[in-house]
């Protein structure tokens, strides 16, 4: 289970500018996304578009990119 858009960390993966470990093509594809949509002076608003963006794409495929999320979230994911 992915944790709910307020916790902290979502943050935290939205705003970071270096390379993740991530393993499907999908999970970088849905992060380079995000990072276009932040932009080079992200807002507030667009943080929390970029959120949401993130947010979705785990919740629907939840099961098809579980190694991405515990690497995202640590095997705990905010439960």
């Amino acid at each position: 289970m992915i944790p709910p858009k307020e916790h902290p960390r979502w943050r935290e993966i939205v705003a970071h500018d270096g390379n993740l470990s991530l393993h499907a093509l999908s999970t970088k594809m849905v992060m380079t996304r995000v990072r276009t949509v932040l932009g080079t002076s992200p807002t507030e608003e667009k943080v929390q578009e970029a959120i949401t963006i993130a947010f979705d794409f785990f919740k629907k495929n939840e099961f098809a990119v579980a190694d991405d999320i515990k690497t995202l979230f640590g095997e705990d994911s905010g439960r």
